[in-house]
């Protein structure tokens, strides 16, 4: 049972994790610390792998957890759930989803979308760490703990409980900074995994470099196949690659 949200009133005002030790974790996760380190040392050996044909061609691997871990990572993913990811989000959050981030950009003239290339294989363990000390507060030890129990093979796991919400906490800084460029043009913006879209009444060329830009800042790849300026009848304008 998760006690957190009883037993730390003032931090989850915030909406972060701030956890200190692996003790806490443990506690808040209804098990001990013994356990999860365990767990933590041997993830490889409880997931199991296949592939599934893409839309656009190839296939996209999936990596599913088993066991004991896909407990743990259940009980993970509900902590995660607790986490205020603001606005721009709609992948993986209550009441949200591809139908959401689509009505953001209902009745507007043009629509900028980018994808970010290979997104889970390239949110890789440094920045699982990174993210949950610099944007969830978290202690060392436990950033550490926690990305171990949630990557394998150097990874984010597609198929995981846990990667919705680590997919938005990795991106927390990533989206703030293109909301902040999107409100300075007077734009619309959201984001699902690793599709983003922009909308408005123009999308003008110093605005879809200083995107890219950011994304490539944040240490993201933009896929040279997708995405473009497109107007509101859906033909392209631009395209977004370069």
């Amino acid at each position: 049972m998760l006690l957190s949200y009883y037993l730390k009133p003032v931090q989850m005002i915030h909406r972060k994790l701030s956890i200190g030790s692996v003790s806490e974790l443990a506690f808040i996760l209804g098990t001990n610390e013994d356990y999860l380190l365990c767990l933590a040392k041997n993830v490889e050996r409880y997931y199991r792998e296949w592939t599934e044909p893409k839309e656009s061609g190839g296939t996209r691997k999936f990596t599913s957890p088993q066991g004991r871990l896909k407990k743990t990572q259940k009980d993970i993913h509900r902590l995660l759930s607790r986490i205020d990811f603001g606005i721009n989000s709609h992948y993986g959050i209550k009441k949200r989803s591809c139908l959401t981030n689509a009505k953001v950009h209902k009745n507007t003239r043009i629509k900028f979308t980018l994808d970010l290339k290979s997104f889970f294989p390239s949110v890789r363990p440094e920045r699982i760490y990174t993210a949950l000390i610099a944007e969830q507060k978290c202690s060392p030890e436990v950033a550490i703990l926690l990305t171990k129990l949630v990557s394998v093979n150097y990874e984010l796991p597609q198929g995981a409980p846990t990667s919705t919400g680590i997919a938005n906490i990795v991106t927390l800084r990533l989206q703030r900074r293109l909301n902040g460029l999107a409100n300075k043009w007077a734009l619309k913006f959201s984001i699902y995994a690793d599709d983003i879209t922009f909308s408005g009444n123009f999308i003008k060329d110093d605005f879809v470099f200083l995107a890219k830009k950011i994304i490539r800042d944040e240490g993201f790849k933009i896929h040279s196949a997708k995405g473009g300026v497109f107007n509101k009848w859906r033909i392209q304008v631009s395209s977004a690659t370069g």
